[in-house]
């Protein structure tokens, strides 16, 4: 089982590439700058909830494709032509309910992710103005926090 910074890949899907979720993972830990455990973890949550987020879109939006390309198939042709999500909506309301289910768990994951971000970018900008973060342009508290 392969393994990235604590995540497993019982946590994606067979098309999610691991590498994906780090490069996600440490641009977010390389804008907040994290100055525990603590706050690491919560940066680590941050991606998690965006990685979800990006997957729900993705979801809803092969549910809405795969949908639209069934009217061809329902008349006995072999060939799928694209009918549309609206089509393909208002024939099949178990379909419906899938995109209803994604969309409620993709609005409860954003507004997690917005909380948590919120709450990370005002440590963030504490950290700024106490000046216990180092900028990587930042020569002059670079000189001070070195006296």
């Amino acid at each position: 089982m392969s393994v990235v910074r604590g995540y497993s890949k019982k946590f994606l899907t067979p098309d999610e590439d691991d590498a994906d979720l780090l490069r996600l993972e440490r641009m977010y830990v390389a804008h907040y700058r994290p100055a525990s455990e603590l706050e690491r973890h919560e940066v680590r949550q941050l991606a998690v909830l965006d990685w979800r987020i990006q997957r729900y879109s993705r979801m809803e939006t092969e549910i809405l494709t795969l949908h639209g390309y069934e009217r061809e198939h329902e008349q006995g042709n072999e060939t799928f032509e694209y009918a549309g999500a609206g089509w393909g909506m208002s024939h099949d309301c178990s379909k419906t309910r899938a995109v209803q289910a994604i969309s409620q768990v993709e609005t409860r994951s954003r507004r997690q992710f917005l909380a948590l971000r919120a709450r990370l970018d005002f440590q963030l900008e504490q950290r700024l103005k106490a000046g216990t973060l180092l900028l990587p342009n930042s020569l002059t508290q670079l000189v001070a926090a070195s006296n």
